[in-house]
C-alpha cells in the first residue's frame, strides 16, 4: 500500500510495510486522535523534542507539519494501535 502526498507541487509516494503483527505507514489526519493519546503521555514525550500534547488539535499540527516539510513521520501499529512513531527529515 502506499500514501500519496502532495510536496512542493509533486506527488510523492511513500510505502507501507505490513508483518501478520505490526503495521508501519505514513501517519495522517486521520491518525490524530491515536497521535494525541501517544503524545499526551509524558513517559513517551520525555526525551522528545516536543511538550506533551493537550488538545487533539496539537496532534494535528504534528502531523501537519511533517507532510507539509521536506520529512515524514511513520507510525508503528500494532494492527490496531500506533505503538511508536518514527520522524524522517532532511538536515541542511
Amino acid at each position: 500500500m502506499l500514501s500519496t502526498i502532495l510536496r512542493q507541487g509533486q506527488k510523492v509516494e511513500f510505502p507501507s510495510l505490513e508483518t501478520e503483527r505490526l503495521n508501519l505507514r505514513l501517519l495522517t489526519l486521520q491518525d490524530s486522535k491515536i497521535v494525541f493519546k501517544h503524545f499526551s503521555d509524558e513517559e513517551i514525550t520525555r526525551f522528545m523534542d516536543i511538550e506533551p500534547c493537550k488538545a487533539v488539535k496539537e496532534a494535528e499540527e504534528i502531523i501537519r507539519f511533517h507532510l507539509e516539510d521536506s520529512g515524514c513521520r511513520w507510525g508503528l501499529f500494532d494492527k490496531n494501535n500506533v505503538i511508536e512513531e518514527i520522524r524522517i527529515q532532511k538536515r541542511d
